[in-house]
């Protein structure tokens, strides 16, 4: 049975907030600000990202479905440049966090 990919994701920054993305037509991006992340159904992200304009992420994603044609674009709208930043600096944060408990548990 075909697993079709989810059409949104949520993800969790380090301060609880929830953002979410939604699966994006790579052949109709907006020519807007926002945030982006690359995922295959199912996994953790393989790249977030912020950008000024969105349609440039398309090029990341061929990059990506080159080496692995099950990754998908989740987008984010939004147009603050601060906004983004301080969104995937929380999103990135939280990671951090996971991974550093991952290798602390490894280590012990």
């Amino acid at each position: 049975m075909l697993s079709l990919p989810a059409e949104r994701i949520d993800l969790r920054g380090a301060s609880g907030a929830v953002y979410g993305f939604h699966l994006a037509d790579p052949q109709a991006l907006p020519e807007r600000a926002g945030a982006y992340a690359l995922c295959r159904p199912g996994e953790e992200p393989l790249l977030i990202a912020e950008t000024d304009r969105l349609d440039t992420a398309a090029a990341e994603l061929r990059r990506a479905q080159s080496g692995d044609p099950e990754v998908r674009l989740f987008i984010r709208l939004n147009v603050r440049r601060q906004i983004r930043l301080d969104e995937l600096s929380d999103i990135l944060a939280a990671r951090d966090r996971r991974c550093g408990a991952d290798r602390a548990r490894t280590a012990a």
